[in-house]
């Protein structure tokens, strides 16, 4: 009897760990490494238009999109796992978000206009509408990584627009209080990551809207990177 039960049980310890391993994998060190990247691309933007100016920020947004449009095909390669397509989805739409908030560096600024608005809107209502019968895994974190972006962009964008146009409201201590919720938001996913999640898909999505969390942070108490 006992024989037989050792088996079982290093069978639950190995998945314990296993486990364990993708919690602090995919719910940590994911969202980690994507604000590193995120960080990283803004940093460069600056001395890449110093040194070179425009033609260098244009190549540059270039090389950017080739790898976004390289990932996004690799999200959707059946031989890949499906947490495999998933990481490349995730790269895929913080590199096209990356693109997409510097092509404000190339030309006229139309991110945070009505145009942007509109296009934002736009890809929203497109992914919506295909998300549940024809969007692949992959492609949904793309979606959602380049919406989550653009969306917390465009948010801290007209909120500090509102806060300009009413001097007054910035004694309220509007950001403080925007950056404890996003605090305690970040901390409950971290938490249900831990002790809710069941699979590595559920962890990576936790981890993704970690990452969302992390840069609202670095945003409101850092302020913009570039």
């Amino acid at each position: 009897m006992i024989a037989s039960e050792e088996p079982r049980y290093q069978k639950i310890t190995m998945d314990s760990k296993v486990d364990l391993r993708s919690k602090l994998v995919d719910g940590v060190l994911t969202p980690l490494v994507l604000v590193l990247i995120s960080v990283l691309l803004a940093l460069l933007i600056r001395p890449i238009e110093i040194i070179f100016q425009r033609p260098g920020l244009f190549i540059y947004t270039t090389v950017l999109l080739a790898f976004a449009i390289m990932a996004l095909e690799r999200c959707v390669v059946p031989r890949y796992s499906e947490v495999g397509r998933a990481c490349w989805g995730i790269v895929g739409g913080v590199l096209t978000w990356g693109v997409i908030e510097m092509s404000n560096f190339i030309g006229v600024q139309g991110l945070t206009s009505e145009t942007g608005m509109v296009s934002m809107a736009l890809v929203g209502l497109i992914v919506g509408v295909l998300w549940r019968k024809v969007l692949p895994l992959g492609v949904k974190f793309f979606a959602v990584a380049l919406l989550g972006g653009w969306i917390g962009h465009m948010g801290l964008y007209y909120t500090d627009l509102i806060l300009n146009m009413n001097p007054a409201s910035s004694t309220i201590g509007v950001y403080p209080i925007m950056g404890i919720v996003i605090a305690g938001i970040g901390v409950i996913i971290l938490l249900w990551n831990f002790f809710q999640s069941k699979t590595r898909i559920t962890r990576l999505w936790g981890g993704m809207f970690l990452w969302m969390c992390l840069m609202l942070l670095i945003y409101i108490f850092r302020g913009m990177i570039v």
